[in-house]
């Protein structure tokens, strides 16, 4: 019996694409070979998860590790497999129906918030944008979030950022500032 106990190991997430962090000598691979990190594969890091979206260097936040985070702050870079990826973008829903959820930083590196980012989230006061770059805000990505929600972002990119935010689900009360 204690030898079957001795025997058992700790299962981790199985299927294509899905990788639980970093591990040592994953598969059994030998230790000589290296590891390609593919388009698509998913990537825990730290407090979230995150999807290659070119092995070249950029991945999406997907979504927090546990919904009852009062805090999210998304990285300008994670490294995996010992190679360093720009955080470009929010998926659609990442933060969806997150009630606790009150403040959210976004890294320097955003180009895109999804569809749906935020919704739900009516505890939601602060957002920080750290990012020169935005380009894009998708549908109802605000819908939902606190009353006086503030929107900070970079004081030369105010007006863009205004109009990058405006009918995206949020109440009047919401307000972008630098």
């Amino acid at each position: 019996m204690q030898k079957a106990i001795d025997g058992l190991k700790e299962k981790t997430p199985e299927g294509p694409g899905v990788n639980p962090g970093p591990v040592e000598n994953p598969g059994g691979n030998p230790p000589s070979e290296t590891i390609t990190v593919k388009a698509g594969d998913k990537y825990r890091m730290g407090k979230g998860w995150y999807k290659v979206t070119t092995a070249g260097g950029t991945v999406t936040y997907e979504k927090p590790v546990k919904k009852n985070y009062t805090s999210v702050s998304v990285p300008p870079t994670v490294k995996i497999q010992g190679k360093t990826f720009q955080v470009t973008a929010v998926s659609a829903k990442a933060l969806k129906g997150n009630k606790k959820l009150s403040k959210v930083t976004l890294g320097k590196n955003i180009t895109r918030i999804g569809n749906s980012a935020f919704e739900g989230c009516g505890k939601l006061k602060k957002i920080t944008v750290n990012s020169k770059v935005l380009k894009n805000v998708g549908k109802n990505a605000l819908k939902g979030v606190h009353s006086n929600c503030k929107i900070k972002v970079p004081k030369q990119k105010l007006s863009l950022y205004t109009r990058l935010f405006r009918k995206k689900g949020q109440k009047t009360g919401v307000k972008v500032v630098k």
